[in-house]
């Protein structure tokens, strides 16, 4: 017993003279705030925060944590949460953790740290510094839902064309900062100055919008499911300069307005729209702000058909050069209206986006039959094709998209050439699911580089890996993700990337 005393009366001396140090081992890595890397534009008003433990040793484990949240980098730097200091917390909780300080407010910037105790007391260095910002609560919007008077241009009666919109507005001086809060149903690509806004496809993410405008389905209940319309949030601030600005968005049909087969119908619920807020701020504090409403022009362009199913159809012919940025003549465009805001409530998109994943060049092309170039991508993949062509003017190319042969799902897109050079081009507004792509009617021999894959999913991350001895194990696994990746569009798994493209998650 004696000897005992005797060795906790040294620990105890040591423990004076040489106080624990920061547990270098153990670090708070992978910050994120509601499942989100220094997420912008977000209306959670008590975010979550999780992170990653990340040691250099074996049985580590975390028995406390203290998390500061700061209005200013500066503040942080000073270990000061002069928005909320959590104080050192008995928990080994890393995930789920609610933001519990001052009430945040719309478009407020929150930067925030952490660290942690291991299991023998030993605090950890402070995390690197994460970020946030809020994006608009419901009171703060002033825009208008956007849309047109659905008068029937006879270039594209019987067809889904895509909508454009334009404005432009004066800038004294630069803004030192700028956002845009936005949204489009079914999708929207949004520009500025004409550059396209993210690298974001097929945005937003799909909901239940809206009540339907039809009554003729056999569950009664699904005619009554708005829920939410998800918006995003961009940092326009390097798009801007002195002087005259614009922008602009293209509209495609998306969920929104399905009509394309007779079984659709039901479920379809509005023509398309827009909701967009641009917030300046200038470098005195004055701030000036852009909305959308009727003061914007609208008109027709290229996508002349756009469907979810059926595919595009791209007339080059109709480019309007310029449609997007200053100096364009838009006086033969005609007035935006004011249309019907959707039932389901406007809410922050809070999940990944879809984008173009990477792209795949053919493994082979062949002529099957005269007049068919048929191009095979090696593997089945989920997105589109983007040609590039030089040919003579009003040219029509079809691109068929074939995931096996003997089955048929209508998936085709079609580009009638400008005539003048090499054109690029690649859908906006469908996806289609296939390894082949047989190219009809092309006016000239086809070559390898002609066509590419371009592979697109919901850009969602791996939480891990897995490998062994075994490559059936491996090639099973592989399979099954590439399968799922294909079938996420939307920020939703459904149950196949072409024919039905629901989410009913049977697949998963």
């Amino acid at each position: 017993m004696k000897i005992m005393n005797v060795i906790a009366a040294i620990f105890f001396i040591l423990v004076l003279t040489f106080p624990l140090k920061a547990d270098e081992n153990l670090t708070a890595t992978d910050m994120r705030c509601e499942y989100l890397k220094n997420p912008l534009g977000i209306d959670v008003e008590q975010p979550r925060f999780g992170w990653v433990l990340d040691s250099g040793g074996q049985n580590q484990e975390q028995t406390a944590y203290r998390i500061l949240v700061a209005d200013s980098l500066e503040e942080l730097r000073k270990n000061s949460g002069n928005l909320w200091d959590s104080g050192k917390v008995q928990s080994n909780q890393s995930v789920h953790i609610v933001y519990a300080g001052q009430k945040l407010k719309s478009r407020q910037q929150a930067f925030w740290k952490v660290r942690v105790w291991d299991k023998e007391g030993r605090p950890s260095s402070w995390s690197e510094t994460a970020t946030w910002e809020m994006a608009l609560y419901s009171s703060d919007w002033q825009a208008k839902w956007t849309g047109t008077s659905q008068t029937d241009n006879p270039e594209i009666s019987n067809m889904n064309p895509a909508l454009y919109f334009r404005k432009t507005f004066q800038l004294a001086e630069p803004a030192i900062k700028a956002r845009v809060y936005i949204s489009g149903l079914g999708y929207y690509e949004l520009y500025i100055n004409g550059k396209k806004v993210g690298d974001h496809v097929l945005s937003p993410n799909y909901t239940n919008y809206d009540r339907r405008q039809s009554d003729r389905m056999g569950e009664s209940r699904v005619g009554n499911m708005s829920t939410r319309v998800l918006y995003e949030t961009f940092d326009i601030t390097p798009f801007l300069h002195s002087g005259e600005n614009a922008v602009a968005v293209c509209l495609g049909d998306g969920w929104y307005f399905q009509n394309e087969r007779e079984e659709d119908v039901p479920y379809s619920y509005d023509t398309p729209r827009f909701i967009a807020q641009l917030e300046l701020q200038y470098e005195a504090g004055s701030r000036k702000t852009i909305i959308s409403d009727n003061t914007w022009k609208t008109s027709h362009g290229p996508i002349v058909q756009n469907g979810i199913y059926s595919g595009e159809i791209y007339d080059a012919r109709l480019e309007q050069q310029g449609w997007n940025n200053v100096g364009f003549d838009d006086s033969h465009w005609k007035p935006a209206y004011l249309v019907r805001a959707p039932e389901g409530k406007l809410m922050a998109q809070m999940s990944p986006p879809d984008r173009v994943i990477k792209t795949i060049k053919p493994v082979s092309l062949s002529n099957p039959e005269p007049g068919v170039w048929r191009y095979d991508l090696g593997q089945v993949i989920s997105g589109w094709a983007r040609l590039k062509v030089t040919g003579p003017r009003g040219a029509e190319i079809k691109l068929k998209f074939i995931e096996q042969f003997g089955f048929n799902y209508g998936q085709t897109d079609t580009y009638i050439l400008k005539g003048k050079g090499e054109e690029v081009w690649e859908p906006r507004f469908t996806w289609h699911a296939f390894r082949y792509v047989d190219v009809l009617d092309a006016p000239f021999p086809m070559t390898i580089d002609n066509l590419q894959g371009r592979v697109v999913n919901t850009d969602v991350d791996s939480a891990g890996e897995f490998l062994c001895s075994n490559h059936i194990f491996n090639k099973v696994l592989k399979n099954y993700k590439w399968t799922q990746l294909g079938n996420i569009h939307g920020g939703v798994p459904s149950d196949c990337p072409h024919r039905e493209r629901r989410g009913y998650t049977g697949d998963g």
